[in-house]
């Protein structure tokens, strides 16, 4: 029986195990076949997916509603960078347009008056282009712009066109669009120019031109030569009228003094009434910022030929005074680059204006696609404008969550060696809401790489390298990171600091800082008496005087006064020769005032009338927070120091070297120190403390 069972047990087992054999061979019959399948349906699906992309592309390709007119587009300039760079900027723009499948560009040519009226030595890159010879002093009496309607004169007599109409645009005209062709066989088109509805000229024109009366000249339209839209044929009735009559205009002493640098678009005017050529004007067919704000939804082109300049309040300021241009905290004007080409540009106040950003965008457009931008240069643009949401995720990611206080230092490639310095020397003193703002590629990656991305901020910072002009670059981003609702404590670089200074903040006023005095009194203040003894017994008159703060180190609580503090400072670093402590401490201190000359650094300055902002101050203990005369004169203060600025000697590096040697021993010129070597040797400290 015993026998059996275990028969009947082995059977069992044995025919369990063939069924499972024989179902595991089935599962894998059948996954093989499903695979099979399966391979084939996504096979199909692949093809029937590329046919799908194939057919989407010729739709694309295909125009549904065509426009019933193309032009070709022409734009003239003399040769030299200042109008290469606009003109490739236009170019680029064209040819992205041109891309459309409804485009009304039949094509594009630059008419190009150059020295010989031959092809440039070293090719532009800007092509097709049609080259005449600039004209003689004798003809242009010094006005250069008289070429345009010569060349253009040239082109149409030389060439044939593939279109019937023709677009005539500017260099510095940036295209929203491609402009529709709303001209018509025997009209033109034209935009509107404020500038050219002027009576007293008609009426000049009409005294003191031969061949004009009052009624001719009252039909001069309002508009220009650029942007226009034209027939080929209306076109060449009036091209040669308009070189000719622009001639006259400018030897014309009665009129000449009158029109200045719009005279060849009177010119042009005055040769379609001539030729008997009607030109509508169109107001939204351009727009010129910074008088133009709106930005209509059929407006196709900007020209800028204004610069913009910003206030500290989102304002656009009179271009035209400069009482004005004194309070600009941003700006950007053609004219600062005639031999260089313009950077990309952060836009901190433009926002609420629609045009105003339409012109930047479309400017940083051209720039990044002609000239890529590193991925430093993309973040640095980011974190520029005004209430970055990058720079707030970056500032938030660094400050302390809790009191949204954020150390900030501000550094460039130069200076790398003393970086590491203040970065390694802040985290010995365990402060982890630090950031540094990074004016170039090479400190951001080295910043990133060595500390952690959480603090690098990249900025654009000054061109010029100078310490001065580094400096300066503070008060921008101290603003932008106020906005950001968080509290910023300010540092220099050839700053040591030697414990966390926060928890020794008072936080009681706006602005609380570092003093470049060295006693009580210069720290704090006292009575200063003026003596004047021929006044008698008035001859003592008291005042008040205290030394600069040291802007090397101060904390600034965020708010819309201190955000319009940092404004005010960063507007007066537009000036020449101007040092950013002084005028840093004239906007903190001096009060309100009337209009005039008033003594700044090194000399009498003119400056507009004032407002002060009425900040509360608060002065850090000049025992604790040690400028370099303190510390190097005070001994008995290194032991409760909190921070050492060495603001007041020249040879910074070898002193920090010589106080960090002194007190910790181990670091060295321009040692690297990894995050890693940091934390270790902070737990070796606190090993050696407890006696472990």
């Amino acid at each position: 029986m015993k026998k059996l069972n275990i028969l009947l047990a082995f059977t069992i087992v044995t025919a369990v195990y063939a069924y499972s054999i024989s179902c595991k061979n089935m599962q894998q019959f059948v996954d093989q076949r499903c695979n099979t399948k399966f391979s084939k349906y996504i096979e199909v699906l692949e093809r029937v997916k590329e046919k799908e992309k194939e057919v989407q592309s010729k739709e694309k390709s295909l125009c549904k509603t065509p426009p019933p007119y193309k032009y070709d587009v022409i734009t003239t300039a003399t040769e030299g960078f200042y109008q290469e760079w606009q003109t490739k900027i236009l170019w680029d723009r064209l040819e992205e347009l041109r891309q459309d499948p409804c485009t009304p560009i039949a094509s594009i040519t630059r008419i190009l008056s150059t020295s010989n009226g031959q092809p440039l030595p070293v090719d532009d890159g800007i092509h097709p282009t049609f080259y005449t010879k600039i004209l003689d002093h004798n003809t242009t009496g010094g006005f250069i712009v008289i070429n345009r309607p010569w060349a253009t004169k040239e082109w149409l007599e030389q060439t044939d066109t593939s279109a019937p109409y023709i677009l005539l645009l500017e260099p510095d005209h940036l295209l929203v669009r491609a402009p529709p062709c709303t001209a018509t066989e025997k009209t033109a088109v034209g935009a509107e120019f404020m500038y050219m509805t002027g009576d007293p000229v008609r009426k000049a024109i009409a005294e003191h031109m031969p061949g004009w009366n009052l009624e001719d000249s009252m039909k001069i339209p309002a508009t220009g030569p650029s942007p226009l839209l034209i027939h080929r044929d209306e076109f060449k009735k009036m091209a040669n009228d308009w070189f000719q009559l622009s001639v006259e205009l400018q030897h014309n002493p009665k009129i000449q003094p009158m029109l200045g640098w719009v005279l060849e678009m009177w010119g042009f005017g005055m040769a379609c009434v001539r030729a008997g050529v009607h030109v509508e004007v169109d107001p939204i067919l351009k727009i010129e910022p910074p008088g133009q704000t709106e930005l209509h939804e059929d407006t196709s082109i900007i020209h800028y030929t204004y610069g913009m300049w910003y206030a500290a309040d989102g304002n656009p300021l009179n271009v035209w005074s400069e009482n004005d241009k004194k309070k600009a905290i941003w700006r950007f004007d053609k004219r600062d680059h005639y031999t260089t080409w313009p950077t990309l540009m952060t836009m901190p106040m433009v926002q609420k204006l629609p045009a105003h950003r339409k012109y930047i965008e479309l400017l940083n457009h051209g720039l990044m696609r002609l000239n890529p931008p590193s991925d430093w240069e993309l973040k640095a643009l980011a974190n520029g404008n005004k209430n970055s949401k990058v720079l707030r995720t970056i500032v938030e990611k660094a400050r302390d969550p809790k009191t949204k206080d954020l150390m900030v230092a501000m550094s460039n490639k130069n200076v790398h060696s003393m970086l590491r310095k203040w970065a390694n020397n802040v985290l010995r003193s365990e402060i982890q809401n630090w950031a540094v703002a990074c004016l170039d590629a090479e400190t951001y990656d080295l910043i990133s790489n060595e500390y952690g991305e959480k603090h690098a901020i990249a900025w654009f910072g000054p061109k010029a390298t100078h310490g001065h002009a580094v400096s300066g670059a503070k008060y921008a981003i101290i603003a932008a990171i106020l906005q950001t609702d968080t509290n910023v404590l300010m540092s220099d670089i050839d700053v040591i600091v030697l414990k966390d200074p926060f928890p020794t903040l008072v936080k009681d006023s706006d602005v609380e800082g570092m003093s470049d005095g060295f006693d009580h009194g210069t720290a704090y203040g006292y009575d200063d008496v003026f003596d004047d003894p021929k006044m008698g017994w008035s001859r003592y008159a008291h005042s008040f005087r205290v030394f600069n703060m040291n802007v090397g180190w101060i904390y600034t609580r965020a708010s819309e006064k201190t955000i319009q503090l940092m404004y005010r400072v960063a507007s007066r670093m537009l000036k020449p020769g101007v040092w950013d402590q002084a005028e840093f401490n004239n906007e903190l201190w001096t009060p309100s005032g009337p209009s005039g000359l008033h003594y700044g650094y090194e000399t009498w300055v003119e400056e507009p009338d004032r407002v002060s902002l009425s900040c509360t101050v608060r002065i850090m203990p000049f025992n604790k927070v040690c400028n370099s005369k303190v510390w190097m004169h005070h001994p008995e203060f290194h032991n409760d120091a909190i921070v050492v600025h060495f603001n007041y000697h020249n040879n910074k590096e070898e002193r920090m070297d010589i106080l960090l040697k002194e007190r910790f021993g181990d670091v060295k010129g321009d040692e690297k120190k990894t995050r890693l070597q940091i934390i270790k040797q902070r737990l070796e400290q606190r090993i050696n403390k407890s006696n472990i």
